[in-house]
């Protein structure tokens, strides 16, 4: 069964948030309000107090602390959510570990771009499902 990616601008404005269609680069700002359920304007302002620029993209540094905050858990290197890789191997796709997580809320990074996995689905703005992993965190 295919996975299904929902477009995360989409989603986010269906349940009523406005995400700032001038703001480039700001699929870690969508990525953190889709799985921590916080409106778009307070991640916004959030990641702003971090030094985040308009229109720019934002530091994985700014991504880690957002996510300690949220009380969201780092998933270990080469052990994301049970997909073993060994040290110098692949990381899984972002597809891999949709169908591997089937419960739960992640907020992953993969080159470049940041997007969400909740319950299976990807939350995304683009075609990332080929993509490794780079960093997963869980939120609660």
């Amino acid at each position: 069964m295919a996975t299904k990616t929902i477009d995360s601008i989409k989603f986010l404005q269906k349940i009523g948030n406005s995400v700032r269609s001038d703001d480039r680069n700001g699929c870690a700002l969508i990525a953190t309000a889709v799985v921590s359920g916080l409106p778009y304007s307070e991640v916004y302002d959030m990641y702003k107090r971090l030094g985040r620029r308009h229109g720019r993209g934002t530091p994985i540094k700014a991504c880690r602390r957002v996510m300690e905050r949220i009380g969201a858990t780092r998933l270990r290197e080469y052990t994301i959510a049970g997909l073993v890789s060994k040290p110098g191997g692949k990381n899984p796709t972002v597809l891999q570990f949709s169908k591997q997580n089937p419960v739960g809320t992640f907020f992953l990074l993969v080159r470049g771009h940041a997007l969400a996995v909740v319950d299976g689905k990807i939350y995304d703005n683009l075609t990332t499902k080929r993509a490794r992993i780079y960093e997963a965190w869980r939120v609660k």
